[in-house]
């Protein structure tokens, strides 16, 4: 694959081989990539946890309320799929 970069990137890219922070261009690309990738899944995360309590405030507006330690267990199960807290 061939990427031509803006002359910014292009400096910057070089640079950073240039003082030793990456061996070479493809990793500080690479690096940049799983950057992006990160910020992208935490940005989904918070966009589904936004979600969630938007959805909470609604259900105790409602009248729909957990008592604590099910609301943990609850969010414990969401997100890291399983209730971590013992009994």
């Amino acid at each position: 694959m061939t990427i031509n970069l803006p002359t910014d990137i292009a400096t910057f890219v070089n640079s950073q081989v240039a003082s030793g922070a990456f061996k070479s261009p493809d990793e500080v690309l690479r690096a940049a990539v799983q950057s992006y990738e990160r910020d992208q899944a935490r940005s989904l995360q918070e966009h589904r946890l936004k979600g969630m309590l938007q959805a909470a405030v609604a259900q105790a507006e409602n009248g729909e309320t957990l008592d604590v330690d099910a609301a943990f267990d609850e969010v414990e199960i969401e997100l890291f799929g399983q209730k971590l807290s013992a009994e």
